[in-house]
């Protein structure tokens, strides 16, 4: 029996208001089931990357966070459902980040292999989260943060193979910046997972959950920032040779680690990029180019940048209350620098 044409343009019309009704395709980050890559010991504790807007790169066992890198442009620590390769962050489990730029700046987890999370300087590859599609962040979905040269060139774990910044809580899951080799960012339960940027010495930028946890920025020393939740797990930053992790693509944005000076695992793109851990309050390790928030290696008293998931020991750098990580020069410690409203800590001698 042949239809009529106002019956056909009734059945489009239903299909395409069914199509209208459903939701358009943008990334969910889902806040009861699988968030994102986060770090929190007991409280709110976002590592978070922001640029120009609100743009977290979130460490958060529980709640919304995400990892987000987002220099000024559309890098965004993106999730591409098609590509399977996610950055899955699942809390049973040792993850491990990498950064590698262009040279040997591994923030390597390296239980045996060369597992490296590189941020890739030559082009625009940043960490970027694509909401154009359906991106969950699903621990146990093939879902990446990739990093993608000749277009969005987002934090993508693509160069030549599937390397996805995994993590994944039981299994080898790793969270991948590969850029020609097989160096995946990943976690491993029960093994040495050591984050690590060695140019020339073990500096570890370790975690340790109920032990020492120092995460800590040392100039000339054992510069440790250090992420060791049971076993060795270094996150490592060694500042005398290829000052490491860094983001130089069109301009020389380093997460620098530099031992004189007050360069200390900055990432400055353009705009406020902080680097933010937030456990109860606003404790915020933050990387701020423009206001002088910065994670600053102190020379000679060792303020380690710690963080205690059960006290309130965070990497923190807070700016209302001036309460800085700062490298001081060798000769100058906090205890001398005065309120300027007040008379001074020590008498004067006139010479």
């Amino acid at each position: 029996m042949p239809l009529c044409w106002s019956e056909v343009q009734l059945a489009c019309s239903i299909v395409s208001s069914q199509r209208q009704l459903q939701p358009s395709a943008h990334m969910q980050l889902q806040p009861s089931a699988h968030r994102d890559m986060q770090l929190q010991p007991s409280a709110h504790r976002d590592m978070q990357l922001q640029p120009s807007a609100h743009r977290d790169m979130q460490l958060q066992p529980s709640a919304h966070r995400d990892m987000q890198l987002q220099p000024s442009a559309h890098r965004d620590m993106q999730l591409q459902p098609p590509a399977h390769r996610d950055m899955q962050l699942q809390p049973p489990a040792h993850r491990d980040m990498q950064l590698q730029p262009s040279a040997h700046r591994d923030m390597q987890l390296q239980p045996s292999a060369r597992r490296d999370m590189q941020l890739q300087p030559s082009a625009h590859r940043d960490m970027q989260l694509q909401p154009s599609t359906h991106r969950h962040m699903q621990p146990s979905a093939h879902r990446d943060m990739q990093l993608q040269p000749p277009a969005h060139r987002d934090m993508q774990l693509q160069p030549s193979a599937h390397r996805d910044m995994q993590l994944q809580p039981s299994a080898h899951r790793d969270m991948q910046l590969q850029p020609s080799a097989h160096r995946d960012m990943q976690l491993q339960p029960s093994a040495q997972r050591d984050m690590q940027l060695q140019p020339s010495a073990h500096r570890d930028m370790q975690l340790q959950p109920s032990a020492h946890r120092d995460m800590q920025l040392q100039p000339s020393a054992h510069r440790d920032m250090q992420l060791q939740p049971s076993a060795h797990r270094d996150m490592q930053l060694q500042p005398s040779a290829h000052r490491d992790m860094q983001l130089q693509p069109p301009a020389h944005r380093d997460m620098q680690l530099q031992p004189p000076a007050h360069r200390d695992m900055q990432l400055q793109p353009s705009a406020h990029r902080d680097m933010q851990l937030q456990p109860s309050a606003r404790r915020d390790m933050q990387l701020q180019p423009s206001a002088h928030r910065d994670m600053q290696l102190q020379l000679s008293a060792h303020r380690d940048m710690q963080l205690q998931p059960s006290a309130h020991r965070d990497m923190q750098l807070q700016p209302s209350a001036h309460r800085d990580m700062q490298l001081q020069p060798p000769g100058q410690s906090m205890q001398a620098v005065c309120v300027q409203d007040h008379p001074p800590c020590f008498p004067q001698h006139n010479s």
